[in-house]
């Protein structure tokens, strides 16, 4: 899955809830690590809130980082062989909380994982990486 990035900076975004996403969430304005037309590997999606959050590989940064979906275009949506959902129950609904490879898609703790050199999550992040 490849997603081309179309703005990286949230002041130019016409979308009132991608600014109540990121005031919630971060306090990044413009990140300059992405380049507009740029296509970057999708490792993860996850949905925070009403959100929709983006893992995105990006050359430079240690681990995937996140960003928001509203900066991006999906340049080939197809799933990934291998790639599971998970899904959690909010309210008494359940949704789609988050697309991605097995390791990660099972694990809600992945990601902390990543950021602290958990060799298992290490290993799972580069099989996955090496396999695209």
């Amino acid at each position: 899955m490849k997603a081309m990035c179309i703005e990286n900076d949230i002041t130019k975004c016409d979308s009132r809830d991608l600014a109540r996403a990121l005031s919630s969430s971060i306090n990044i304005q413009c990140f300059d690590e992405l380049s507009i037309g740029e296509g970057y590997d999708v490792l993860a999606i996850e949905q925070r809130q009403d959100d929709v959050w983006l893992y995105l590989d990006v050359d430079g940064l240690p681990y995937p980082s996140p960003y928001p979906a509203e900066l991006f275009r999906l340049s080939d949506p197809s799933i990934p062989e291998g790639w599971s959902v998970s899904i959690k129950v909010r309210d008494g609904v359940p949704y789609i909380y988050r697309l991605s490879f097995s390791a990660w898609a099972d694990d809600d703790e992945f990601y902390e994982k990543l950021i602290n050199d958990d060799d298992a999550a290490l290993a799972a992040l580069k099989r996955q990486t090496e396999s695209h």
